[in-house]
């Protein structure tokens, strides 16, 4: 699953990153690099957050599948033993 609205986002600050070493000449100290360091910083932020979103999607997603298998194996227990009635 990809997040359009992450991606973009991520790609908007990667533009801005090229932005600000357009800017940079021969000054290792520049301020400009400070920029640089805290684009980059929100960029691993965005990944990760959007990573751990991914994550939660997909644990939700098999906890609903096991729980639908465990109930559906109950129901037909139950049935099979004549515990549960089902027209």
């Amino acid at each position: 699953m990809k997040s359009t609205k992450y991606e973009e986002t991520i790609s908007q600050l990667d533009d801005l990153i090229r932005d600000r070493k357009s800017f940079i000449h021969d000054d290792e100290d520049s301020i400009f690099n400070e920029d640089i360091k805290a684009l980059k910083t929100a960029i691993k932020v965005l990944r990760k957050a959007n990573s751990k979103r991914i994550d939660s999607q997909y644990y939700f997603m098999f906890g609903t599948l096991v729980g639908t298998l465990i109930i559906g194996t109950i129901v037909l227990i139950l049935r099979s033993l004549g515990f549960l009635i089902i027209i």
